[in-house]
C-alpha cells in the first residue's frame, strides 16, 4: 500500500510540474505575440522600433 501512495505521489508532482511549464510557455508564446503584433503594426504605418 506504501508503495502505491508513493507512485501515486510522483505522479501527482510530474503532473504539476508539467503543467507549471506549460503555463510559463504559454506566457512566453504570449511575449512573443505580442512583440510579433507590435511589430507589424509599426512596420504598417511606416515606423521604425527601437
Amino acid at each position: 500500500m506504501t508503495i502505491i501512495v508513493g507512485v501515486v505521489t510522483i505522479l501527482l508532482t510530474v503532473v504539476e510540474m508539467v503543467q507549471q511549464q506549460d503555463r510559463q510557455n504559454e506566457v512566453r508564446i504570449a511575449k512573443i505575440k505580442q512583440k510579433y503584433y507590435q511589430e507589424q503594426q509599426a512596420w504598417l504605418k511606416g515606423e521604425v522600433l527601437p
